[in-house]
């Protein structure tokens, strides 16, 4: 009889200890789960304003690019707007010596890019105010020798010449000027002096429109 009571509250107490570590799991489970699903909130927040930078970002690069595209399309217009100048000719025959100075007419034109240059006055009359460059040479065969000078208007710019030629001799000048619309560039040969040119264009005329 003794014996059983004894083995009677051994098994009561192991159901009770049961009891306990199953009442206590029970009650972790809540816990953890509660703590668990305050981690996720707070990464989904992390991940939400991570999307909303990203997205500010994104829109910012966009603004960026238009913006830079609208440039592009500036410039694009402003080039084909831009006027564009450019001419060069020869005399294709030889001229003087003179009594007078004459201007010289270059009749032979490589290329006359905004028609601004005459080959029948053999003058440069500049479409829009800017920065030109001009260039021309002068060649002669003459013992008279050469002497060639560019105008802008009725004002010397520059020189090309030889008191004393040799029998074959050539020389060249160049400039850049300020010209308003209107203004004319051209070359004269002096008074006594020859230049000499043939098939082989010796003697030429050039400029063109820098910028505006």
């Amino acid at each position: 009889m003794r014996t059983f009571v004894v083995l009677l509250f051994v098994l009561c107490s192991c159901l009770s200890e049961h009891q306990v570590f199953h009442i206590t799991d029970h009650a972790k489970k809540p816990i953890f789960m509660e703590t668990t699903l305050r981690v996720s909130e707070s990464q989904v927040e992390e991940q939400r304003v991570l999307l909303q930078e990203l997205r500010a970002i994104v829109a910012q690069q966009s603004t960026k690019l238009n913006e830079m595209a609208a440039s592009v399309e500036e410039l694009k217009r402003e080039n084909r707007e831009r006027p564009k100048v450019a001419f060069s000719a020869s005399l294709s025959e030889s001229k003087g010596p003179n009594s007078d100075d004459v201007i010289l007419v270059y009749k032979h034109v490589f290329n006359n890019i905004g028609e601004a240059y005459s080959p029948v006055t053999g003058i440069f009359r500049a479409p829009v105010n800017g920065v030109y460059y001009f260039t021309y040479t002068a060649f002669t065969t003459s013992s008279k020798g050469r002497r060639v000078s560019l105008f802008k208007n009725e004002l010397l710019m520059v020189t090309v010449t030889d008191d004393v030629s040799d029998s074959e001799d050539g020389g060249s000048n160049g400039v850049t000027l300020q010209l308003d619309a209107g203004d004319e560039v051209y070359t004269r040969l002096v008074a006594e002096f020859n230049v000499f040119d043939d098939k082989n264009h010796h003697s030429t005329f050039s400029g063109f429109l820098l910028f505006t």
